[in-house]
């Protein structure tokens, strides 16, 4: 669910690299912007925190372009506080069966505090991602 709130306490990241370097590209309109000291982030979770999936058979035909409705949409899960995170799909790459997906973490349920980070690593974007033609 993209476009949540400012100010909301939460992490976006996905199950896969691919998909986090996707997901960054579809918000940089200018190369320039981005941090020299970009960095990925891993995290260890327990087998036990509970995951609600946010399936695409779920969402209205018009998710993808209707930013206010995911945002209420995620706005509404984060005030639930139902789970510690969700599985939403990608909007960029909308494959009901796709493993690599989007997660998000509400930092106000409890067993947030149960997810570490697990190593930090410098990232460096290949410059032929933003070549001009």
């Amino acid at each position: 669910m993209r476009g949540l709130l400012d100010g909301r306490a939460i992490c976006r990241d996905a199950f896969g690299i691919l998909l986090c370097v996707l997901e960054k590209l579809a918000h940089v309109e200018d190369a320039r912007l981005l941090p020299d000291d970009t960095v990925l982030v891993r995290y260890d979770m327990p087998d036990d925190l509970r995951v609600e999936p946010a399936d695409l058979d779920g969402l209205p035909e018009h998710w993808r372009t209707d930013e206010p409705l995911t945002r209420l949409l995620g706005d509404s899960w984060l005030d639930g506080v139902s789970a510690c995170l969700l599985c939403v799909p990608s909007v960029i790459v909308p494959v009901p069966d796709a493993d690599d997906r989007n997660i998000i973490v509400n930092h106000r349920h409890g067993d947030a505090a149960r997810i570490a980070i697990s190593s930090i690593e410098r990232f460096e974007y290949d410059a032929r991602l933003f070549a001009a033609e």
